[in-house]
């Protein structure tokens, strides 16, 4: 027979793992909404609105610069629940792996993508702005540029179909400790 305090400490510790797979649930949502309105309501809103297609690129590559480091709480706060809750989580080494590649995508926005975008995008400014558009190297900068902007949208689909995979396991998981799977 279970004491009342060993009884106690494993409603406790049960109630803990509930409230951090919450959290976990909460912060993955939080993350796939935000990345959503930025994506596809935010963005396209501005260069709609926005006439000056350089002012708009500004303002969205600010947008993204602060929203990555947003970005990197999200992972790291993720990934330090996913730990703290355990090798007992029956998906655990699929959540940490997904994860952490949110993780690296994340750091390749902030150390690689946007400070190159940002300088591809002023070389591009400066260029325009003495009417060197036609001249040999600007259409080699337009090119370069769009090849970064197109892996940028690359791993932004990959971010939010990891974020996706990362609900439809918490939710999995929830249906495990509530007896429906």
């Amino acid at each position: 027979m279970l004491s009342l305090r060993t009884y106690n400490l494993i409603i406790f510790a049960s109630h803990a793992f509930i409230m951090i797979n919450r959290f976990i649930f909460l912060i993955t949502s939080l993350w796939l909404g935000t990345t959503l309105v930025i994506d596809f309501a935010i963005v396209p809103t501005v260069f709609h609105i926005i006439e000056n297609f350089f002012n708009a690129g500004e303002l969205g590559i600010a947008l993204f610069r602060k929203f990555n480091l947003i970005e990197c709480f999200f992972a790291l706060t993720l990934l330090v629940c996913a730990l703290k809750r355990g090798k007992g989580f029956r998906f655990f080494r699929i959540h940490i792996l997904l994860v952490i590649s949110l993780a690296v995508i994340i750091l390749t926005y902030v150390t690689y993508l946007t400070p190159k975008l940002t300088l591809l995008t002023d070389l591009w400014k400066q260029a325009d702005a003495i009417n060197a558009i036609g001249i040999s190297g600007i259409s080699d900068i337009q090119q370069e540029h769009q090849l970064y902007h197109r892996l940028y949208v690359s791993l932004d689909t990959l971010k939010i179909l990891t974020l996706v995979s990362l609900l439809i396991l918490d939710l999995r998981f929830s249906e495990d400790l509530n007896g429906k799977a």
